[in-house]
This record gives structure tokens, C-alpha cells and sequence, in this order.
């Protein structure tokens, strides 16, 4: 059957159509059970409109009266049907399935598959997405609530801040204005302001102005038309969504573009893999390919080919930077680390990123990180309370060292 290549040709694939399944057993239980499969389908606000093709199937991972064909056995399957999207709605279709005696036997092994295609009777038909759950299947949630741009870190005070809210529909359908924002500063009980719709599945949030110093915390709920309510976070209010209200002053932003005083001390016998400030070779190394934010240059150990830090440390120093005026300072950087023991199991062969800083220009140090692996850029940040006080001798290095 063509059910585990057309899954298999959409699955992970980034589409314009979202799809979901789960199923719930139908009561009175029947022997074998039966379950309601629900599919989920929702097309995105900027696609077009179409007509798809929703199958949906029940495979075993297990046949013992045929071993050769052991793996993914299609055993029963539902009736197609052809529904048609709109833009930015979701469409909830139910089918009922009962499972073959040999599934019951072996349930584990079951798993169901959903996919929508073109509506074409004969292979092959581009699929456009697909997805699948195993036992024990679960009923799709009601509706969901999620963030799709997350929450900042940082708000300022004295002004509203707006929030971009997503509600799907999954089992019910979103009941027009129930999506509430629930929110409080300091403590107390919490307080209400409806979602405005923007169209969709999305909604706008607005959390009112804050005075500085104010503790914000706040979820959200919506109800569907069959009768539930859906909170985010799941436990609110014991959980809850929060915020730092705070004014905000960029004290340093160093590209790397120009020498802001910056300094490199190679420790002795180094002859190579030295901190220097360059634009990425982009060689075929390990190296990076370009600078994080891509404006062109940044420090990097020894900008040649197959050229990487022996003996050490090579250090990269920051000039001095007065602090002693400020009530909270964060330093935010990116980091691009290859090592190529990391990973193996033998911790002593590793080469670390050493970060540190200092409250005294120079003359002591505490670490702040020490970081190796395999990877690509990393934006990361460092609370400087954490480690130092804040003073007006304020310095923060980075060392690399490879002594086998």
C-alpha cells in the first residue's frame, strides 16, 4: 500500500496546511474496540484555498502469521472524504474505525496515519501533510493556546504591552469571544481584558502599563463549543506566565566591525590559533561560516584553513568598562565552539571556552562559563550580579586552550 510513502513524503515537511489526529474509544466499549479518529486540518492565514483528499488508516507493527511482513501492516482503514479549506480556519472531521481482533491482540503495535493529498483516485498525488499517533491514542485537545512569538523578557513601564496569542481548534470549536487575558501586578487577584481577534487563529493581548518595579504575571483561557475551558500555562494560576518590567539602556553594542580596545595575550610556546579579529574564512573546517549576526567580522582563533588552537590559552580581553552607575547589567554575546573530542566520552580530552569576569580590572577573575562542543553559533547572556559586583573596573575575557 502507498499509506507509509505518502506519510513518510510529508512528515516534518514544512506545509501551509497543519494537521492533527488522536482518537478516543466509543462507549458502550465494542470487542474488537472502535474509536472515533478526529483530524484536525487547518490552512494558513496567506495560503489559497483548496480541496483536499483526508485518508486515515490503522497499521500493526506486528503479524505473526506472516513474518516477512512484520512491519507496518495496514489492517483497517476509513472512508475517504474531500473538505475543503479556507484561509486561516480550521476544519474538524470524525470517522469511526474499528480495529481487526489480531490489533486488539497486540495493541502496542498499533498506530494510526492521516494524510491529506490532492484529490486525485489514482498514485500518484502530491500529499500536502500528514500525521500519525500510537497507542495508547489520545483524543485531541479541545482547543490550544500557545504564544507563537513567545513573551519578552523585558518590559518597560508606563506603557501597554501588546502579545500575539494563537488558539486552534482541535476537538471543539473556539467559542467567539471567550479568549480571555487574566493578569495582576504585585500580587492580588487577578483581572480580565478580552483577546482582540486579528483574523484567524490569531489574537492580540494587551497587558496595561505597568508602574516600574511591578511584578507581572498573567495566563490566558478560552472555551470551545462543546463545553471546555483551556487554560495556558496548563496549571494556571499556579503557573503562570511573567515578565521583568524594567527601562532598558544598551550600555555597549560591539559588532566587531571596528577595534573598540579590545586585547589578545597569547600564553607562551603558542605558534598558532590565535584570537584575532576577522572576517570567517567560511573553510570547509568546522569553522564558521560567517560571524553571528552577519555584519562581517568577529574574533576568531587563527582565520586560516585547518589552522585550530595548540597549547594555550590564547586570551581576548575587553577594555575596562564603568558600571558603578548602573542597578542590573547583562552581557550578551555569541559563541561558536568546535571541538572535536567533545562528545567522545573522554571528558579530559575536551577543549573548554573559559569566560570570566572581573570587578577590578584585571586583577582577579571568577568563571562564568566553560563550554565546549560541536556546534553552530550560540546567543547566550550572563547576569553580571551573578558572578561580580558592579564597579567602574569592569572587565570580561575569554581564553581557548588545547593542551593534550
Amino acid at each position: 500500500m502507498t499509506y507509509a510513502s505518502e506519510y513518510n513524503t510529508r512528515h516534518n515537511i514544512p506545509s501551509d496546511i497543519t494537521m492533527l489526529v488522536g482518537a478516543a474509544e466509543v462507549a458502550p466499549p465494542t470487542s474488537p474496540p472502535t474509536y472515533e479518529v478526529q483530524i484536525s486540518l487547518t490552512l494558513e492565514p496567506t495560503a489559497s484555498a483548496r480541496t483536499v483528499r483526508v485518508y486515515a488508516v490503522q497499521v500493526l507493527d506486528y503479524y505473526p502469521t506472516s513474518p516477512s511482513y512484520s512491519r507496518n501492516c495496514m489492517r483497517t482503514w476509513t472512508s475517504t472524504e474531500d473538505v475543503a479549506l479556507v484561509p486561516g480556519q480550521t476544519v474538524l472531521i470524525t470517522k469511526m474505525l474499528q480495529i481487526d481482533t489480531v490489533s486488539a491482540a497486540n495493541p502496542n503495535n498499533m498506530t494510526l496515519i492521516a494524510w491529506a493529498q490532492v484529490p486525485n483516485a489514482s498514485a500518484p498525488a502530491e500529499v500536502y501533510q500528514a500525521a500519525m499517533i500510537n497507542y495508547p491514542f489520545e483524543a485531541l485537545y479541545p482547543i490550544k493556546i500557545t504564544l507563537p512569538e513567545g513573551v519578552p523578557e523585558f518590559i518597560p513601564p508606563d506603557e501597554d504591552t501588546t502579545l500575539t496569542v494563537r488558539i486552534q481548534n482541535g476537538g471543539e470549536d473556539l467559542l467567539p469571544d471567550s479568549p480571555l487575558l487574566h493578569y495582576r501586578y504585585d500580587g492580588g487577584a487577578f483581572q480580565t481584558a478580552p483577546l482582540v481577534p486579528l483574523g484567524g487563529e490569531y489574537f492580540t493581548a494587551t497587558l496595561p502599563a505597568p508602574g516600574c518595579g511591578a511584578e507581572p504575571e498573567f495566563y490566558f483561557s478560552a472555551q470551545g463549543d462543546g463545553g471546555s475551558t483551556v487554560i495556558f500555562p496548563e496549571n494556571a494560576p499556579a503557573e503562570v506566565v511573567t515578565t521583568t518590567v524594567t527601562t532598558i539602556t544598551t550600555f555597549i553594542d560591539d559588532d566587531f566591525e571596528n577595534d573598540l580596545g579590545w586585547t589578545v595575550y597569547n600564553t607562551p610556546p603558542m605558534t598558532e590559533g590565535f584570537w584575532q579579529r576577522a572576517v570567517p574564512g567560511g573553510f570547509a573546517d568546522h569553522s564558521p561560516a560567517h560571524d553571528y549576526d552577519e555584519s562581517g567580522a568577529c574574533y576568531v582563533t587563527d582565520n586560516r584553513l585547518n589552522k585550530d588552537v595548540d597549547l594555550g590559552p590564547t586570551i581576548l580581553t575587553s577594555p575596562v568598562f564603568d558600571l558603578s552607575a548602573m542597578t542590573d547589567v547583562y552581557v550578551r554575546y555569541a559563541r561558536y565552539i568546535y571541538c572535536d573530542d567533545a562528545g567522545a566520552g573522554i571528558p579530559m580530552d575536551d577543549d573548554y571556552l573559559d569566560v570570566e569576569l572581573s570587578a577590578d580590572g584585571g586583577n582577579t577573575w571568577v568563571l562564568a562559563e566553560h563550554e565546549t562542543g560541536q556546534t553552530d553559533w550560540v546567543y547566550t547572556q550572563l547576569r553580571v550580579l551573578d558572578f561580580v559586583e558592579l564597579t567602574s573596573q569592569f572587565q570580561i575575557r575569554f581564553s581557548l586552550a588545547d593542551n593534550p
